[in-house]
């Protein structure tokens, strides 16, 4: 299987990355200049199709995706998508278990992607076509262990949040549990999980989830002051 397994070094993608960010800030304005994915789920869809080889691509340091044509199917399916995860999470490198996401099957598992990050919100007809037809599976590796203790974590504790989940415990619930020091008696919950599967459907960059994650601060900060 190895001689149909390419793997991307992160130069290379940055490199991609940042000529296709420089197109899309020409024709774009507002989040939809971060939908940086997109062309990438569609281009290297269409490359793994064609060629019949599994393509490992990692797009962020918490990143990587993987594109797996219907060429290997039946009997070699889980061996080569075993060999392709094996790639991936070498990659990310992860301290704790990461989220593993198919693009098509995450639209309506729950909790079911929801406006213009769905799929079938953003993507043409002859990209669905292919994902439909199973010519290409895209699956999604996202260090969450690392989002949550570096970012998230940070984050909330920087405005006087303490979070009562382990990731562990957050992960499995799509959600993590914090109470504020001025109203210790009130839990909230952070939907993390949502956050990034929204981003990963919608084809968007950290960006996105960073945005989320600071609106979000801010309804929680002023819930937090109304219940005290």
């Amino acid at each position: 299987m190895t001689e149909h397994l390419t793997t991307y070094s992160a130069d290379e993608m940055r490199e991609y990355l940042e000529a296709h960010a420089a197109q899309l800030a020409e024709r774009h304005q507002g989040i939809e200049v971060h939908a940086l994915y997109r062309e990438i789920y569609a281009s290297f869809a269409q490359r793994t199709a064609q060629h019949d080889t599994v393509l490992v691509a990692p797009v962020e340091a918490v990143l990587v995706l993987v594109f797996i044509p219907s060429a290997f199917a039946g009997a070699h399916a889980m061996e080569i998508q075993r060999q392709a995860e094996e790639k991936a999470l070498a990659l990310l490198a992860p301290a704790d278990t990461p989220l593993a996401m198919e693009l098509v099957s995450m639209q309506d598992d729950p909790p079911a992607i929801e406006g213009k990050c769905r799929l079938d919100q953003w993507a043409d007809e002859e990209f669905l076509t292919l994902l439909d037809d199973r010519e290409a599976t895209i699956v999604a590796y996202f260090d969450g262990g690392s989002f949550f203790q570096e970012t998230l974590r940070p984050h909330l504790e920087k405005r006087g949040f303490e979070l009562i989940d382990s990731y562990t415990e957050a992960l499995e619930q799509g959600f993590v549990r914090v109470r504020h020091s001025a109203t210790s008696s009130t839990i909230f919950q952070v939907p993390w999980v949502r956050w990034v599967r929204e981003m990963v459907s919608g084809g968007f960059d950290l960006v996105f989830l960073m945005a989320c994650l600071a609106v979000y601060l801010q309804k929680l900060e002023q819930a937090a002051i109304q219940n005290t």
